[in-house]
């Protein structure tokens, strides 16, 4: 580019799998609770997309030498009061753009007991850890699309999945939910930040 300017850019394209994700959830991307075991007798029913799956990722970075003042295109020949002021201009940038991370969807245990009342949850589920009862995981009701439209705002404020999606087990076997649900995911990606700096001449070796 004009005057040394640089772009740096990496995309990658990827897909992992596993049959856990961390023995420490609270450290999991999309939430605290959901990814956690159910049969830990049977890992391989456990494998499904990480939690830590992120499918498609961007980011660049930049360096564009603002192309005014001294040894640049505009302005070089400038007086030096002008030339101070103007010259040593760079705008610099670095952007991320990624896929949200899935979630996994376990049922309240805390309503165990009385089964009609649960509900599939987002991430608020018992995890094994204040609930005496194993996380389990409801049923997929088939043919159903656990997505909702609209803009994030609307998702965020209505609901990020479609619950309807999700029945409860009768607490008497494991739920054919898999353990992290690739079609729900967090919420995307885009961060932008951005600089302008200068570098001014103040004698011959000194800027």
């Amino acid at each position: 580019l004009w005057a040394g300017g640089q772009v740096v850019a990496a995309y990658t394209w990827s897909k992992l799998m596993s049959n856990t994700d961390n023995v420490t959830n609270f450290l999991d991307p999309a939430n605290p609770i959901g990814g956690i075991i159910s049969d830990n007798t049977n890992p391989g029913r456990e494998r499904s997309i990480s939690e830590y799956d992120i499918p498609q990722s961007l980011s660049f970075a930049y360096t564009l030498p603002l192309p005014f003042g001294k040894g640049r295109a505009l302005l070089r020949d400038a007086n030096s009061v002008v030339s101070v002021l103007v010259s040593g201009w760079d705008f610099q940038g670095f952007t991320a753009l990624s896929s949200g991370p899935p979630v996994g969807i376990l049922e309240n245990a805390s309503s165990l007991a009385n089964v009609g009342s649960l509900q599939a949850q987002m991430g608020m589920g018992n995890g094994g850890i204040f609930d005496p009862f194993p996380p389990l995981r409801p049923d997929f009701v088939p043919g159903c699309n656990p997505s909702v439209g609209g803009s994030r705002q609307f998702r965020a404020a209505n609901g990020w999945f479609n619950p309807n999606c999700f029945t409860v087990t009768t607490g008497l076997g494991f739920g054919d939910e898999p353990r992290v649900d690739s079609r729900i995911r967090v919420d995307y990606t885009d961060n932008w930040d951005m600089a302008l700096s200068k570098d001014t001449s103040l004698t011959e070796r000194v800027n």
